[in-house]
């Protein structure tokens, strides 16, 4: 394909710099189709998993914590994030940058701009959803340490996001530079810097996922509901795999083709932060499942589904995606540790903690 094909008079293709004239042949390849509907799709699809956890907490009687308070925020850095996305589209992501000097010279300095404010508002979306999952972790396991681990992953999450949102602030000094060709820069290499901040939030996904497992299988309960919990926890892990997708395409990120080469990395970047804020709702709509497939969100019997999990004095009775269910009457005294109590011998709908549809899991 030549300047012929494409209508652009010779004078003009004449005038472009060598590596813009190199992208007349790529003229009319276009992604932004794919765009456009991964960050419809996969923003419609966070907003469910939200309302689904809203949903969720009203079919137990439940008041939000704030586990689900920062996921609320984080789908509304998401949301922010996605509508910059669909913007820098918009202005010309997608297409070659020939395509925008030749036909819309005036997107240039706007598509950097929403560049940037994309970049910064990414790191607190993905912080805030991270901060979810942690604070869920902290309210249901009681161990002291472990609430300690929780709480130094989550101070390293919030070091390294902030960090990373300077970074993309002022990745060229005066931040002008960025856009204004007429003021000279002093740059970082931002290349070096999104392999690493891309990195950390592979190693903090996994990190997240696999916290809660030691304490999972040392419960005292059967193989099969060890195995249910596990997959409960587990089932963010397709943030992992798509964090290490985006990784690959930020490897190759290209600054003299961005409006193009750039694509690939802000289609992942939306896939990642949405699957991240899904993610961190399914292991609490347990209660919405049951729903749709019994009818009910309390398909069994609380002797059946429920396992004593207070080592203080076994008077609760701790659920999982339930309610911290208040013991009338006990017989035996105190019981052991690890024995499961089933003497209930009246539960009202008040009796009911509004803790969360994850109040605790005792390690005993």
């Amino acid at each position: 394909m030549d300047s012929t094909s494409v209508n652009i008079p010779a004078e003009a293709v004449a005038a472009l710099p060598p590596d813009l004239q190199a992208q007349i042949p790529l003229y009319y390849e276009s992604l932004q189709p794919n765009l456009y509907a991964s960050a419809i799709i996969c923003i419609v699809i966070a907003y469910v998993a939200v309302i689904l956890r809203i949903y969720a907490r009203r079919l137990k009687a439940q008041a939000l914590g704030m586990d689900d308070f920062m996921i609320i925020a984080g789908l509304f850095f998401t949301s922010v994030f996605v509508a910059l996305c669909i913007l820098v589209t918009v202005f010309g992501e997608g297409r070659h940058r020939v395509v925008t000097v030749l036909e819309h010279p005036d997107h240039v300095v706007p598509f950097t701009k929403a560049t940037i404010a994309a970049g910064v508002i990414y790191n607190p979306a993905l912080f805030c959803t991270k901060i979810s999952i942690l604070l869920l972790y902290y309210r249901v396991f009681p161990s002291r340490r472990f609430k300690w681990v929780c709480i130094g992953v989550g101070i390293f999450v919030a070091a390294y996001s902030i960090t990373a949102i300077m970074t993309n602030i002022f990745q060229c000094v005066p931040v002008k530079s960025n856009w204004d060709p007429t003021v000279t820069p002093h740059c970082i290499n931002l290349g070096s810097e999104l392999i690493v901040v891309s990195s950390l939030n592979v190693l903090t996904d996994a990190s997240i996922l696999c916290l809660p497992m030691p304490i999972i299988w040392r419960l005292k309960t059967d193989f099969r509901r060890k195995l249910q919990l596990t997959g409960l926890f587990l089932l963010g892990s397709f943030v992992v795999v798509v964090s290490i997708i985006r990784v690959t395409y930020v490897s190759n990120v290209s600054f003299s083709d961005g409006f193009w080469a750039n694509s690939y990395p802000s289609m992942w970047s939306v896939v990642e932060n949405c699957i991240a804020v899904v993610a961190a709702c399914l292991p609490v709509m347990r209660p919405v499942f049951n729903k749709v497939l019994y009818g009910t969100p309390d398909p069994e019997k609380p002797s059946q589904d429920e396992v004593d999990l207070d080592p203080r004095n076994n008077r609760h009775i701790i659920t999982i995606g339930g309610s911290d269910l208040q013991m009338k009457g006990f017989s035996g005294g105190h019981a052991s540790r690890g024995t499961n109590v089933t003497a209930i011998t009246s539960i009202t709908h008040g009796d009911r903690n509004s803790g969360g549809s994850f109040t605790q899991l005792m390690d005993n």
